[in-house]
């Protein structure tokens, strides 16, 4: 038995005057709106709850990334490593599951997620290697598969939190 069943029988047995019946009517649906809403704000509060766990649970057991050519560990330590992964970007299913991984690393800002993306995914020596623009001796970031993933999925990401 719902919760507005059971208050319109509770409104219906009690004895009371047609107007103050109609006034409880007015209060029941405006009870039941009010139950329903709490219960969506539960059902997304739970959900947040159950996301930022995965997202905790994930940064300290990192998972393996099969992306086509062969298994690694993030993050990654050789340039090899990652031009396989920029290679590996190529195929869609790949670069869905990538896009997936790399969402669930974000947070709140995105300076942050683009350190913590980046920092997750190779090593300090590795990064060493790039520059966003680019320079004689060091590879330009903004080149790369893995980069564009990472700063179109930030976009989209803060895109759509703005009110």
């Amino acid at each position: 038995m719902s919760i507005r069943s059971v208050l319109r029988t509770q409104l219906d047995t009690s004895p009371s005057t047609l107007k103050s019946k109609h006034v409880g009517c007015a209060s029941e649906a405006q009870l039941y709106t009010r139950l329903q809403n709490m219960s969506s704000d539960i059902t997304d509060f739970s959900t947040n709850v159950k996301l930022l766990q995965a997202k905790f649970s994930e940064r300290e057991h990192p998972p393996q990334f099969d992306f086509g050519l062969s298994r690694q560990q993030f993050p990654l330590s050789s340039e090899e490593e990652l031009q396989n992964l920029d290679t590996g970007l190529q195929q869609k299913e790949t670069k869905d599951r990538f896009i997936a991984m790399v969402t669930r690393l974000m947070d709140n800002d995105p300076k942050t997620s683009m350190r913590y993306v980046l920092s997750y995914l190779m090593t300090p020596e590795v990064a060493s290697n790039f520059m966003l623009l680019g320079i004689s001796s060091k590879r330009a970031l903004q080149k790369c598969r893995f980069y564009g993933c990472i700063r179109s999925n930030l976009y989209l990401l803060f895109k759509l939190q703005v009110p």
